[in-house]
């Protein structure tokens, strides 16, 4: 089992071994050629197994030929084959070819296994991205993760080009259910709620806090969520 990061890119892949076999070495990368989806290599594996039975004489070249074809392919289809489960690896290209397989991701909306194990973060920054996320802030550049969250630059470099940053104006504190957290209780009744729906929920949030979801305000004042339905 390869559990690591980097380690991974130490392997050799059977097919590569297999590479040392005139014609079977040849068939071996047409199937890696096919589960990579690269076709050259696929028809440069066809390519060696056939000839070489039309054409004897260069058997010994096809052979010579289909071994530097393994190493020459062996790095990419290391990274294509890169386990999901496994953060990016620390070298910089290797780890840029992955997440440049991966996709690009909102950060605003993607989820904490994609933070870690997709894009690479410590999941101490994972957590606190999310907790911002929580409390109603959207990240609009990859500056605010350096500069709110507090993630190296280089790493927020490292993965900025793989990052979407979506904005959804639900949100916002003046529109969305976080509207429990920042109006006072008259404006609370003006957005629809019952008078005393809104001074029970101004009240606990100045005796505990602001509130973190709307299940939070369910479970710290007791209200159901038809009795806070204008705030949905």
């Amino acid at each position: 089992m390869w559990q690591g990061r980097d380690d991974w890119f130490q392997r050799y892949p059977t097919w590569v071994y297999l590479s040392f076999i005139p014609w079977v070495g040849g068939i071996a990368q047409i199937w890696a050629g096919w589960v990579i989806r690269n076709y050259r290599l696929l028809g440069a594996g066809l390519a060696f197994t056939l000839v070489p039975l039309v054409l004897t004489d260069l058997l010994p070249l096809a052979w010579l030929g289909q071994i530097v074809l393994a190493f020459v392919y062996r790095t990419e289809f290391l990274v294509r084959t890169y386990p999901q489960h496994l953060p990016p690896p620390a070298d910089p290209k290797l780890a840029a070819k992955i997440l440049a397989l991966r996709g690009k991701f909102d950060i605003n909306t993607c989820s904490k296994e994609v933070l870690v194990h997709q894009l690479g973060l410590p999941i101490a920054y994972a957590n606190d991205i999310i907790a911002m996320r929580e409390s109603g802030h959207q990240f609009t550049h990859p500056e605010e993760l350096t500069e709110i969250v507090g993630i190296p630059e280089a790493t927020v470099q490292r993965i900025a080009p793989y990052l979407t940053f979506s904005y959804d104006i639900r949100q916002e504190s003046y529109v969305s259910w976080r509207r429990a957290n920042h109006f006072d209780a008259e404006r609370l009744v003006a957005v629809g709620l019952e008078p005393d729906v809104a001074a029970q929920i101004v009240a606990e949030r100045n005796r505990r806090g602001p509130y973190r979801s709307v299940v939070d305000i369910v479970k710290r004042t007791g209200l159901s969520t038809h009795q806070l339905r204008a705030l949905l």
